[in-house]
């Protein structure tokens, strides 16, 4: 494999990222740690160009997985909405432990985030959502509608399949 080093800084400590030319060049950031640590896709640039994919949650003892979108990501938390009425909302509130899981068209990389669901109130992040997408403005009217939920994934795992590199799995 050949790689290109470039510096940036994330969460405030200097990494490197690399240029893998044998994946697909939309997604191609791989980094490191400083220390030398795990090598990790970033999930973010995947997610941002294959925003649909399957959430899985648990319902009581079974697997329960439906057609979800991801809206937006925030370092290590990925974005998500529901209804308050839909069972999905139980599901979290019981367990909140889900994976999202998508791909692009050619299946490289099939990505698959693993994390506790947060539920949150913050206005700023609500509105996010509803300026992300409009088909949120058409189902919920406005940004003051009780049964508009606003969840994220906090990643604590990633997982990835790359025709050229085989399963990856990643804490993060």
């Amino acid at each position: 494999m050949t790689f290109s080093p470039t510096k940036k800084v994330f969460d405030n400590h200097f990494t490197f990222c690399f240029r893998n030319f044998m994946i697909d060049k939309k997604y191609q950031t791989i980094t490191t740690n400083y220390m030398g640590g795990f090598n990790m896709i970033d999930f973010s640039t995947v997610l941002d160009a294959n925003p649909l994919g399957i959430f899985a949650t648990v319902d009581e003892d079974k697997i329960r997985t439906r057609v979800f979108q991801a809206l937006f990501t925030d370092d290590h938390k990925v974005y998500f909405c529901t209804n308050s009425q839909k069972s999905v909302y139980a599901q979290l509130q019981k367990n909140a432990y889900a994976t999202f899981c998508t791909h692009p068209q050619d299946f490289s990389p099939v990505l698959s985030i693993h994390g506790k669901a947060v539920f949150v109130e913050d206005r700023a992040l609500i509105a996010r959502a509803f300026d992300k997408d409009s088909d949120i403005k058409r189902l919920y009217g406005s940004e003051d509608n009780p049964v508009f939920k606003l969840f994220y994934l906090d990643v604590e795992e990633v997982e990835t399949f790359i025709p050229q590199e085989g399963r990856q799995s990643y804490a993060v």
